[in-house]
């Protein structure tokens, strides 16, 4: 891990991490190493405080995925594949699938807070969010969203891409991705999320 405060700060200062099993936002280090942090998906959180040799913080990398916003949208948050000097999620290496979106504006959110715990709305509810218009889109997994395009289409999207349609209470993918399949049916059974 790190020794000394310099070091520490510039790694994991303004990342999202796992402590403890949930995600929080790392605000600084200290120089006898103690770090501040708050939680994440939680109004107006406390400020913490844990030390740095805690067992309780996770360094892995943290899943990413489709994320619900407010107003009724959602977009594609992923991390960019690259080597940097940040350990966890932070706005310099992620990216989502609409680039006018600032990335710090969504990682920082409650929104994104579900996205790490995997909740995500029932694929009958998101259908009828969009059918109805209540929501231009909405994912219903980590990887899947509906959306409705201008003619009024309901389009599925996997990672960030269209890869077929929702129409007459039936999912029809697109020419080279039938493999999703099997994924879309154990989600609109509720087996994964």
């Amino acid at each position: 891990m790190w020794d000394n405060q310099g070091d520490a700060q510039m790694r994991i200062s303004g990342c999202v991490v796992l402590f403890r099993g949930k995600p929080v936002r790392i605000q600084e280090v200290s120089a006898a190493l103690i770090v501040t942090y708050s939680e994440l998906g939680v109004v107006n959180p406390p400020v913490l405080e844990a030390r740095l040799i805690d067992p309780g913080w996770d360094w892995k990398p943290i899943k990413c995925g489709y994320t619900n916003l407010k107003g009724g949208g959602c977009v594609y948050v992923q991390r960019i594949p690259r080597r940097r000097w940040k350990q966890g999620l932070h706005p310099d290496n992620v990216k989502t699938s609409n680039p006018r979106r600032h990335t710090g504006d969504i990682i920082y959110t409650h929104a994104f807070a579900k996205v790490v715990k995997g909740l995500y709305p029932a694929f009958d509810k998101v259908v009828k969010l969009v059918g109805d218009k209540k929501a231009k889109s909405q994912a219903f997994s980590r990887n899947y969203a509906l959306s409705r395009n201008e003619l009024g289409i309901m389009l599925l999207a996997y990672r960030g891409e269209d890869v077929g349609w929702y129409s007459h209470g039936e999912i029809e993918l697109g020419d080279g991705y039938e493999f999703l399949k099997e994924d879309l049916q154990e989600i609109q059974e509720g087996k994964i999320a």
